[in-house]
């Protein structure tokens, strides 16, 4: 079966930049919307899909600039004989080291042998499609795949129309389960003047392979289609072209008649029959028409648990039970880095998976939000939005519940926050935590010339504030998210508790919270500068948190 070795994109809608070297197996794409997901696979489609021409749009440019041409380039490897010939491909034959993911023009004894399917759209919007090789520029050759290669090598996308897989016609998935083709030609006007019957029992017998692997994955896969499945006329068929012969169950329904998610779940069973033939399929939000459970099967399905995977699969998803069933080696976290699209690998740590297990929706939000405890993770999923930054501040910066809330929007500049306690007069500085400034960079705009503000966009009073917090607190604990008695001075706790079990000394502690003493019978004097001391302090107190990201994880709002 031939897989995706490389992709290269440029200038590709959401894409300006982007590289990745997918796994054989599942690869799913994870990330917030309009991360780029659906723009990758749309890519590996318009590159190797089978078709003879594309339509393409100003709007498919990446911002519009179609003075940049845009250029896919998808690599395959594991390429049976055939495609391996001097005769056939020769000229464009090209070596994937698989160590370094690097593609050199010849091939190489010890490494794996290649092609290079580019396409590339200039802004007269024509695409063009070719084999990559420097050795044929250079002689000034330049070819594509033969359409049959073409054919065998396209990947099958499951998306929202996906019934023509039911019918054999060009480029469906039944064409690829067997050698076997039903003469229709002489039936056809038989069975349009007389019944549909009449081509189903010939059909039967000329298609008996393909009706049969149809049937097992159904059975297998919990799709009612009863105790067979017929090939009978389209009733829906008004011309003698591709497509008139399609699926039917028992009673003669047509299968293009069952719903999105059973439509999906059986042609992902079917392209598993057919993997010899077509190995590659790209699916766009898995879970779109499916239920949990069977989300689950589905991916069971694409032959996620298996040791040796059965498919290549390059899909998206926003299905915290689609992430949860995955393992971190078949997730990639999509993400765009100073303009280039970049794809993470999860990771296969235990307590990476542990992670992915207990807490899938944290991987799909645009920031993650680390927590000490289950009174912290409660507040920052039930707090109204006006009422969560005075909170944060005092949960990871250690400030009072007055200095919090009077903080001035000049004492936080450039990430960092420094102000003098109200209470002691003692300076505090801290260099805000990651997650602390994803919080307050999501918080509700305003006008207000404190940092925080009340939901009318005003500076908030203690007394207001301690008001609509009791208010809140209340409903939190009778809906179980935090537990009782829970106070404001009592978040602040939180940092010192972290700080004091990762090591650092009272003197460190309480300059980190802008206390004067460590204990009421010792004064200090203060030290000359915070700045140098609590960049170190933060850098250590944000690694814990990520350290503690198993224990509790919040998606970001």
């Amino acid at each position: 079966m031939s897989v995706i070795r490389r992709i290269e994109v440029d200038n590709f809608r959401a894409l300006k930049r982007f590289e990745w070297l997918p796994s054989a197996g599942i690869n799913c794409l994870i990330g917030p919307g309009d991360s780029g997901k659906s723009s990758i696979l749309d890519a590996i489609d318009f590159c190797i899909g089978a078709r003879r021409n594309l339509q393409i749009a100003d709007t498919d440019f990446h911002c519009l600039n179609v003075g940049a041409p845009i250029q896919i380039s998808i690599t395959l490897g594991e390429l049976d004989d055939q495609l391996k010939t001097i005769d056939a491909y020769g000229l464009y034959l090209r070596a994937f080291d698989a160590s370094t993911g690097a593609i050199s023009d010849e091939p190489e004894a010890e490494q794996e042998t290649v092609l290079t399917v580019q396409l590339a759209v200039q802004g007269d919007l024509e695409p063009q499609w070719t084999l990559v090789s420097e050795r044929a520029t250079a002689q000034s050759q330049t070819r594509n795949l033969n359409w049959n290669d073409r054919v065998r090598l396209a990947p099958t996308r499951l998306g929202a129309f996906d019934d023509h897989n039911l019918s054999w016609r060009r480029g469906s998935i039944l064409n690829r389960l067997s050698e076997e083709r039903a003469d229709a030609s002489a039936a056809l006007v038989k069975a349009a003047r007389d019944v549909r019957e009449g081509f189903g029992e010939q059909a039967k017998e000329q298609l008996a392979e393909a009706l049969q692997t149809v049937l097992e994955t159904a059975v297998s896969l919990g799709i009612p289609v009863g105790a067979e499945v017929k090939a009978m006329l389209d009733a829906h068929s008004v011309s003698f072209s591709g497509g008139t012969i399609s699926l039917h169950d028992e009673r003669g329904v047509p299968l293009k008649a069952l719903g999105l998610g059973s439509t999906r779940l059986l042609i992902a069973g079917l392209q598993r029959c057919a993997a010899n033939e077509s190995s590659i399929v790209l699916i766009d939000e898995l879970e779109h028409g499916l239920e949990p459970h069977r989300i689950i099967r589905l991916i069971d399905a694409l032959g996620a648990k298996e040791q040796k995977p059965p498919l290549q699969v390059l899909m998206t998803t926003h299905s915290s039970v689609a992430v949860r069933e995955l393992s971190g080696s078949q997730l990639y976290v999509v993400r765009c880095v100073d303009g280039e699209h970049k794809v993470r690998h999860v990771g296969t740590a235990d307590e990476v998976q542990g992670t992915i297990r207990l807490f899938p929706e944290a991987l799909l939000a645009p920031s993650v939000l680390v927590c000490e405890g289950a009174s912290e993770v409660g507040l920052v999923r039930g707090l109204p939005a006006h009422l969560l930054p005075p909170i944060a501040l005092m949960m990871f910066t250690g400030l009072g519940p007055k200095d919090a809330l009077t903080l001035r929007r000049d004492a936080y500049r450039d990430g960092k926050i420094a102000l003098k306690r109200s209470k002691t007069g003692e300076p505090v500085f801290w260099p805000c935590p990651k997650h602390l400034k994803v919080i307050l960079e999501k918080a509700p705009k305003h006008d207000a010339i404190t940092l925080c503000a009340n939901s009318d966009g005003r500076p908030w009073t203690i007394s207001g504030y301690r008001a609509s917090w009791r208010k809140a607190r209340i409903t939190l604990e009778k809906a179980g998210r935090v537990g009782p008695a829970l106070t404001l001075y009592g978040l602040r706790h939180t940092v010192a508790v972290i700080l004091r079990e990762i090591g650092y000394d009272e003197r460190t502690i309480a300059d980190a919270l802008g206390q004067k003493t460590i204990e009421m019978a010792r004064h200090y004097a203060k030290g000359a500068d915070l700045a140098p001391k609590m960049r170190g302090v933060v850098k250590s107190f944000d690694a814990e948190l990520n350290k503690r990201s198993t224990k509790i994880v919040k998606p970001g709002r």
